[in-house]
């Protein structure tokens, strides 16, 4: 008889490529050379734009959460206007989750386990960031459409798992032009309504979803 024998796979997490590139509108100015960097998937990354002087970049702070391809940004350059500018950018990662109802009770008429997980882990994310030269204010709602209102709440949270949506102000510092909202959807209620959609995709913000996520933005203290 031949032995028993004990595999291990060992996973890493693949790496890709994050580059900007600098360009200004006029052609002429010498510009920085680009930055080339080397990121694993899901990791977070936060790029400066060099100054230059006389112009503005559209994009103060180059960052994200890097997916499972290359990534390839250009940041613009042109002559500083004067006045305010509002420049408001907006990440949405992929926002599709599975459900699962496991382990049917007879006795309670339930699903002793469910769980809906998103199908991309960590990507699960909307991101603002404040490119501006003031403050502005963001709202962010993220309501469960009607339909499914008895058997999925949805909350969005930041790192810490702490619920963080709702209105609030981002500055220009480096320390608060960004806030992530990592987005999460839960079975409650009704779960013969859920389970219907059992083995299927459940997505937010699309036509005919589970819910919806809107963000709005406005002066700041308005």
């Amino acid at each position: 008889m031949t032995k028993d024998q004990t595999v291990t796979f060992t996973y890493r997490k693949n790496s890709y490529t994050l580059t900007i590139n600098y360009v200004v509108a006029d052609g002429v100015t010498t510009m920085p050379e680009s930055f080339i960097h080397t990121y694993k998937y899901g990791d977070e990354y936060s790029v400066a734009s060099p100054e230059v002087e006389g112009l503005t970049p559209d994009r103060k702070i180059v960052s994200g959460i890097m997916g499972a391809a290359d990534v390839t940004v250009t940041v613009t350059y042109s002559v500083a206007p004067t006045g305010d500018i509002i420049s408001v950018e907006i990440q949405w990662g992929d926002l599709s989750f599975e459900a699962s109802y496991n382990n049917w009770n007879p006795d309670t008429h339930r699903y002793e386990t469910t769980t809906v997980e998103p199908v991309s882990s960590g990507q699960n994310y909307i991101k603002v960031n404040n490119n501006s030269t003031t403050s502005v204010g963001v709202n962010v709602e993220y309501t469960i459409n009607p339909g499914f209102t008895n058997c999925f709440t949805g909350t969005l949270t930041n790192s810490e798992n702490t619920p963080n949506g709702g209105h609030y102000t981002l500055g220009t510092a480096t320390t608060d032009y960004s806030k992530t909202h990592w987005v999460w959807l839960k079975e409650s209620g009704d779960q013969a309504v859920a389970k219907a959609v059992e083995n299927g995709t459940l997505t937010i913000g699309r036509q005919n979803d589970v819910g919806q996520c809107v963000v709005t933005i406005s002066q700041a203290g308005q």
